[in-house]
């Protein structure tokens, strides 16, 4: 099977392949795969261990919207507080390209501390 590389356009997008479509596609940015997916009518109610998980993850966003308006740069402080600088340094020394957020959110606890890999 031949292996489809994006143009440069595509690689940059994601969304609904057309606006009466049920159609979605997303680009991942750091391997350039793009996968497709249709969305279909659920008629199940969530199992408890999904709601569990849900309210896991929507806690833990939480917690790391609450640590970037607590850390991220600002007219006060324009290169953030000195725990940002420290988790953009090793965001960069690690990353070529990706989400800072994503990297926080990995690296977060369920109790809001923050732990760097070395």
């Amino acid at each position: 099977m031949a292996r489809i590389t994006p143009i440069a356009v595509i690689s940059r997008m994601s969304g609904k392949v057309s606006s009466d479509s049920d159609m979605y596609f997303a680009t991942n940015k750091q391997t350039g795969r793009v996968y497709t997916a249709k969305i279909g009518e659920s008629n199940s109610t969530p199992s408890e261990a999904q709601m569990m998980q849900r309210n896991k993850f929507a806690a833990k966003s939480q917690l790391v919207s609450e640590w970037f308006a607590a850390n991220k740069p600002s007219d006060t402080a324009p290169n953030g507080t000195d725990e940002y600088q420290r988790i953009a340094t090793a965001f960069k020394a690690q990353h070529s390209c990706g989400s800072i957020r994503a990297y926080v959110f990995a690296r977060m606890a369920d109790d809001g501390t923050l732990t760097l890999i070395s």
